[in-house]
């Protein structure tokens, strides 16, 4: 942006005649903005125009790609089986004096719910000193099997902390 030379001139000219710089309402010959308001607006609105046209062209140019690249959609219905996820599930006692083995064959025999079903392989893994935890693993039906009260029929059984190691959709 260049500075209005007249102004500059009007400046120094009022310096001379005075020793300070007053601006009176009658001096409506001095601009008090040094800078060309209306051409920074018509550049301001040439720059928007662009801007706008670019990102349109963008637009335009991403949609057709779009089209271009994109696979057909399909629609996805399950035949009569429904979503299955595996969970491996920790049993943690809060005292060492449960019998772990045991216990697993307890939640196996006892926790029964339609969409359950169990893998009967059980890993005991020392927790700290003599305490122990044993990880068993399942495999339920998303639509007929709550996990917590899955959870909640193994707490029933005996009083221990049941944590979900992972929970995978198969």
């Amino acid at each position: 942006m260049e500075i209005n030379k007249t102004f500059l001139e009007q400046l120094n000219q009022q310096k001379k005649n005075k020793n300070t710089f007053e601006l009176n309402e009658s001096d409506d010959d001095i601009d008090s903005c040094p800078f060309d308001t209306a051409n920074n607006n018509q550049n301001a609105q040439q720059v928007k125009e662009v801007i706008r046209s670019d990102s349109l062209t963008f637009l335009d140019d991403f949609e057709s790609k779009k089209s271009k690249d994109s696979v057909p959609k399909v629609s996805y219905k399950p035949t009569g089986s429904s979503a299955k996820s595996l969970i491996v599930l920790e049993v943690k006692p809060y005292s060492g004096e449960l019998n772990l083995i045991s216990f697993s064959d307890q939640i196996f025999d006892k926790v029964k719910i339609e969409g359950l079903v169990w893998n009967r392989e059980v890993k005991i893994l020392p927790i700290s000193f003599s305490l122990k935890k044993i990880q068993v693993r399942c495999v339920i039906e998303d639509d007929k099997v709550i996990v917590d009260d899955l959870i909640d029929q193994i707490i029933i059984l005996e009083d221990v902390f049941v944590d979900i190691i992972s929970f995978t959709k198969v």
